[in-house]
């Protein structure tokens, strides 16, 4: 007997839902089977983390070698400060070093380009005393170049004695140009001649060494008249292709040359023509013109001699020549006889000079430190607002001045040391924070790549207990009574409180470095801006010193006004020293944040506390779990069971990760021990070199002050004689004019004298014939 319609029904229906519940069962045994292989993978990855900071590359220890590469890349960007500090470094730690010998020469090479030569001749010397080095030819040579900038030629003679013993295959191509230049400045002629022509072609001091061969010809020429091997030397150097900076000034340098050979032969034509091949751009254009003025004026040609030193005003009318130009036109003008043209341009050129010449005499005679004086003068303070209200020949004939230009290389480099010290101090302060912030194994690359796989599995075991508590809370789903639900939904509000936080944690530590790395980019982001603020603020120190030098040039004189408009700048210069100690402040930070950014910063410890949190209330809300499975069925319970030892070993792997972390702490801390110690020992050198600093810089003021009231003294000189130049030029046009007027009137008397002899003989004849 077939089945009723109802009872078909009713068979289809629970076999739909028997089909239904064994497709749920089924899925939730593939969830956990799910689980359960992601967790044994993970398992792997905790036990391997020790393996993982065994085998990762230690970070190298900063060595000598190290040390070296830093200094000679700082070398190349001309930081000579900073190198000699890192070199110092080097020298006073590693003398047993391979590399001791270099550091000792880039050293003295440091000291060199800052001007502190007699320091600098001293470790080149100890440079020399080990000949197998790399840089004993070097030492050699600098020995030499610093003999020729210190004229003092003591023991020239046994460096050049030490090169000569150089195996040929080994010597330096600077060798024989070197030595030929000593051997010029020394009055060798023939010698230098004879260095300069073993460097051939290709040498890359074959360009110099063929001016400089000219220049030795020239020397001799001006005792035997003979120009024509000089002038043949210098039309070679110009045929040779100029490709660096260096070698176009050479060409220049040979123009300059050969012009003034043809003005020595009496060329005149030949002579503006190579004086004319200097470009308006080259700084020798203005010596170029001056000198053709005096070409036209050896050939009598005093018109075409003034027009030269008009173009040439008007193309650097800031030129430290313009002073004796003016001078010179004016007796140009007396020559063409055009007086008024010739008082007019004296009287202008002693009205301008004398109130300067007057004005830096009063300041120099007020100053209690020349030494700072002349350094602002000068340009190469920091906070030079002086320099506002002087003129720029003022500034280039300083420059001029040998003695200036030794005192500001002497004070500059201590002022550049002085930064250093301070960017050292900076520094190791950031370094203090660094070390004790919670960041610190990114200082240790091996370490940091444990801390960030150790993260790597918790936030996987956060995931997994997740899911885990999603399959148990869909089992034991509708078997709770109403106060157990009540508390499991306690529980899940707890729960979502965190979920969302967690579930958006990285998975990996590339993913931690990416977010890292995005947060630096915000940093720097405010680094660019901070920057871009302080262009701005440069800007307007600019247009303040151009507004105080407009004020000073239009209101010299005027006291009542200069004090306060004196009063209001200074307001303005400490506002700008504000808003950049601001900034800087600001910079400072942001450095300090970024080094702070990472794994283990401010919030990744936020994370780890979400994580415990989140933890927590999966285990109370599975122990609940746990007692409702006893209402479920065979099935269930045994699903319930395999997802507590799934949640049990998730604890156990956890507890790995835990003990990693303790004992990469320690790791941490046991490396932080030396360097913590390292920076002890460079906090009390900075102490030292901070002492040091303030010494020299007293003996430098003190010795220097007296050098720049010389040496400032020459510049004042020129501004004095211009002044009494132009009197001079003053009383020539009146002492002309009278001679102009006395040989008038003696022309007429003589004129008359003639004329009543005349009419004395014409009358005699007449007398004559009458009697």
């Amino acid at each position: 007997m077939s089945p009723s319609a109802p009872v078909r029904a009713l068979a289809g229906a629970l076999a739909g839902v028997a089909s239904f519940l064994l497709v749920e069962r089924v899925a939730r045994a593939d969830a956990l089977e799910a689980v359960g292989s992601e967790l044994h993978e993970v398992e792997g990855q905790a036990r391997a983390l020790d393996a993982v900071v065994a085998e990762a590359p230690r970070a190298r220890e900063v060595g000598a070698e190290h040390r070296l590469a830093n200094a000679q890349a700082l070398l190349a960007e001309k930081d000579y400060t900073r190198a000699a500090f890192l070199l110092m470094d080097v020298v006073e730690r590693y003398p047993d070093s391979a590399v001791y010998p270099e550091a000792l020469f880039y050293l003295a090479e440091s000291l060199y380009q800052l001007g502190d030569l007699q320091t600098a001749r001293i470790y080149l010397l100890k440079v020399v005393e080990k000949p197998g080095s790399k840089a004993y030819q070097l030492a050699l040579l600098r020995l030499v170049e610093l003999a020729l900038r210190t004229e003092d030629y003591t023991n020239v003679e046994d460096y050049l004695a030490k090169l000569a013993a150089v195996p040929p295959g080994q010597v330096e191509p600077s060798v024989p140009y070197v030595r030929g230049k000593y051997q010029y400045f020394s009055g060798q002629l023939d010698a230098a001649l004879a260095s300069f022509a073993e460097i051939r072609v290709g040498n890359p001091y074959h360009m110099h060494a063929r001016y400089f061969s000219g220049v030795c010809q020239v020397a001799k020429a001006s005792k035997t008249g003979n120009f024509d091997d000089a002038q043949k030397t210098f039309l070679e150097v110009l045929k040779l292709a100029a490709k660096t900076d260096g070698e176009k000034r050479i060409h220049e340098l040979a123009q300059l040359a050969l012009a003034r050979i043809h003005y020595e032969k009496g060329e005149a034509q030949q002579a503006i023509s190579r004086y004319q091949n200097i470009a308006r751009t080259s700084d020798l254009f203005d010596a170029a013109f001056y000198e053709i003025a005096w070409v036209y004026i050896k050939d009598n040609q005093f018109k075409k001699a003034l027009g030269a030193l008009d173009l040439m005003l008007l193309a650097a009318p800031d030129s430290p020549l313009a002073p004796e130009v003016q001078i010179l036109e004016g007796n140009l003008l007396i020559r063409l006889g055009d007086f008024g043209k010739a008082t007019e341009l004296f009287a202008r050129t002693r009205d301008h000079y004398d109130p300067i010449w007057r004005d830096l005499d009063a300041k120099m005679a007020q100053q209690k430190n020349p030494a700072a004086y002349v350094n602002a003068l000068l340009g190469e303070s920091l906070q030079a607002t002086e320099i506002a209200v002087l003129p720029k020949l003022a500034v280039s004939w300083a420059r001029e001045e040998k003695q200036l230009v030794t005192l500001v290389g002497i004070l500059s480099s201590l002022r550049d040391i002085e930064q250093s010290l301070a960017e050292a101090d900076r520094l190791l302060t950031s370094l203090d924070r660094g070390i004790d912030g919670p960041a610190r194994a990114r200082i240790f690359p091996d370490l940091a790549i444990g801390r960030g796989r150790s993260l790597e599995v918790e936030n996987r075991l956060v995931a997994l207990r997740d899911r885990l508590g999603q399959i148990t809370r869909d089992i034991v789903s509708g078997k709770a009574s109403g106060a157990e639900m009540q508390e499991l939904a306690s529980i899940a509000d707890e729960r979502k409180a965190v979920e969302e936080e967690i579930r958006k944690l990285p998975k990996s530590s590339e993913a931690y470095e990416t977010r890292a790395g995005a947060a630096r980019d915000d940093f720097d982001g405010v680094d660019r801006k901070v920057s871009e603020l302080n262009v701005l603020v440069e800007g307007l120190r600019a247009e303040l010193v151009a507004m105080e030098k407009y004020f000073a040039d239009t209101n010299a004189g005027k006291k009542a006004e200069e004090e306060a408009f004196r009063r209001q700048a200074n307001e303005v210069h400490a506002l700008i020293e504000d808003v950049q100690k601001v900034m800087a402040a600001i910079r400072q930070d942001v450095s300090d944040i970024k080094l702070a950014v990472g794994i283990g910063d401010s919030q990744s410890r936020h994370e780890d506390e979400r994580k415990r949190r989140y933890a927590e209330i999966l285990t109370r809300e599975h122990a609940l779990i746990a007692r409702l499975a006893a209402r479920l069925g065979p099935a269930e319970q045994a699903r319930v069971q395999r997802a507590g030892v799934l949640v049990q070993r998730a604890t156990a792997v956890q507890a790995i990760v835990d003990d990693f972390n303790i004992q990469l702490d320690g790791k941490i801390e046991e490396r932080l021990t030396d360097i913590r110690r390292l920076l002890d020992e460079e906090k009390r050198s900075q102490i030292e070199y901070r002492d040091a600093q303030k010494q020299f810089t007293g003996e430098a003021k003190v010795v220097g002050a007296e050098a720049a009231e010389a040496g400032f003294k020459g510049v004042l000189h020129r501004f004095y004689s211009i002044v009494v130049q132009s009197d001079v030029g003053i009383i020539d046009v009146a002492w002309a004019l009278k001679q102009e007027k006395t040989d008038a009137v003696t022309k007429l008397v003589k004129d008359q004298k003639g004329e009543l002899k005349s009419l004395d003989q014409e009358f005699s004849e007449v007398l004559q014939e009458s009697q």
